[in-house]
């Protein structure tokens, strides 16, 4: 091959352009108790699915799904009285239904890696029971692993100061601005509170006193399902997280950051995610 035509093959090798991720779709799938809000875009690799956790909605995933979506398939769902989808029709605020709702928005997925904020730890351990061969892998991030090693007198304490609150915006309010420390960004703040607007009064008070109640359904190491755990680095451990849980579950520790490290600081969480997504076959 002469010099110029070999110069010719290395300009348009380096011009080929990059392929382009799918682009973002909004849409709305119809879930088991009202129409549920579904973003999906990027392509290639096993998909990731985010769901968030009490009073937020899929825009606190936004950095991890833009981060994502360039190499990957990436979804995110708002549950149900959530965001942009509706109020459960029937009145069903339980996480068992907030686990329907993930069925439903996730069917026609390949094997996909499920991760799951807060509240949302209950939520995938049930969908896990449930669906264990649809699942690659679980993240719980600073996720309820089980309230019931609070005790049944601490809890009981609990479920009566919630019902005491019951639907009343103010008091509810105030439950949410306690969730904040000094580690909580602005930014972070601001979009939390504005979720929180949207979900009806009772959601917000049934799907508490669900929590309260719930009791782990299956020991996800039976499963054979991939886990791992990304938690806030606190003065003190919690027995309530999904760490103490399974505690040989592989975690990563997040420093200066609050209950939302995916808001708080997305480098290091993408970074914490993308370790053990390359893990994963």
């Amino acid at each position: 091959m002469s010099r110029i035509a070999l110069l010719l093959c290395c300009a348009c090798a380096v011009a080929r352009p990059a392929p382009v991720a799918a682009p973002e779709q909004l849409r709305f799938v119809e879930g088991p108790a009202g129409k549920l809000h579904v973003s999906d875009g990027g392509s290639g690799g096993t998909p990731v699915v985010f769901v968030h956790g009490l009073a937020g909605d899929l825009e606190i995933w936004r950095p991890q799904l833009d981060h994502l979506r360039e190499t990957r398939r990436a979804v995110a769902l708002d549950l149900r009285g959530h965001g942009q989808s509706d109020p459960p029709r029937d009145g069903n605020w339980t996480l068992e239904g907030l686990a329907e709702d993930l069925d439903a928005a996730t069917k026609g997925l390949p094997r996909f890696v499920l991760v799951g904020h807060s509240m949302s730890g209950t939520v995938l351990q049930i969908f896990a029971a449930r669906h264990p061969e649809r699942l690659a892998g679980l993240v719980f991030v600073d996720a309820i692993g089980s309230l019931q090693r609070l005790g049944r007198v601490g809890l009981d304490e609990l479920t009566e100061r919630d019902r005491a609150m019951g639907t009343d915006a103010a008091e509810q309010r105030r439950a949410m601005n306690a969730l904040f420390d000094a580690n909580t960004r602005p930014a972070t703040r601001e979009k939390v509170l504005a979720s929180f607007q949207r979900l009806p009064p009772e959601g917000f008070l049934f799907l508490r006193l669900s929590l309260f109640r719930f009791v782990v359904p299956q020991d996800l190491r039976a499963t054979g399902i991939p886990l791992f755990a990304i938690e806030v680095e606190r003065p003190r451990p919690s027995s309530i997280f999904f760490s103490a849980l399974v505690p040989e579950a592989p975690r990563k520790l997040l420093p200066g950051v609050s209950h939302w490290p995916m808001a708080d600081d997305p480098p290091a969480f993408n970074a914490a995610l993308d370790s053990f997504l390359a893990t994963l076959r």
